[in-house]
């Protein structure tokens, strides 16, 4: 039992002293309640600003973590095929044979004049033309190794501008009847 309940049974306070005293207790309590939700608010505030302040700077060094190592796998990639480029290229011989192929630009038709054993090599798959340099403006063509092609495909492949991934079958008419294809061979006797 409460002190005032107490006094009240006492008689030395009346019922209304009674309810005002139960009612500003009330007011009391309430404003020291809204007051600790208040500071609970604010703390939760403050708690979800920092972890929202944390989470954006992780996602910011994450952004540059990865922006970093994608500029390291661009740079190791170009240095890859530009080795493999330089190694396993040669340069054209010019002969009477002419090859169409694709340009740099990826739309115009290009004509390479080829001695006919690259023009062979070319057609069955052996051999691949690509380009070298930085601007496809100013390629300078050349002729890679087929393997090394598809490595340099495999990375980038717009440095290549043929590739014969299968030759043509040995009974094709269209074979027979090219102009460049070589006599057939005739067993010595």
């Amino acid at each position: 039992m409460s002190l005032r309940d107490q006094l009240l049974k006492a008689k030395l306070i009346d019922k209304k002293q009674h309810r005002r005293a139960n009612t500003q207790l009330k007011r009391k309590r309430r404003k020291s309640q809204a007051k600790r939700r208040s500071r609970k608010d604010i703390t939760a505030e403050q708690t979800r600003e920092e972890t929202a302040h944390r989470e954006a700077e992780l996602a910011q060094r994450l952004a540059e973590k990865q922006a970093r190592d994608a500029l390291k796998a661009a740079a190791e990639k170009i240095r890859l095929v530009g080795n493999l480029l330089r190694s396993y290229s040669r340069r054209v011989q010019r002969g009477p044979l002419p090859f169409y192929h694709l340009a740099p630009d990826r739309v115009h038709i290009q004509r390479l004049w080829l001695r006919e054993s690259a023009g062979w090599d070319l057609r069955g798959g052996r051999l691949a033309i690509g380009w070298l340099g930085d601007d496809p403006e100013e390629p300078e063509i050349v002729l890679l190794a087929a393997e090394a092609a598809r490595r340099i495909q495999r990375h980038e492949p717009d440095r290549i501008l043929f590739l014969n991934d299968g030759p043509p079958p040995a009974d094709d008419p269209a074979e027979k009847l090219h102009p460049f294809n070589p006599p057939p061979q005739r067993g010595r006797r």
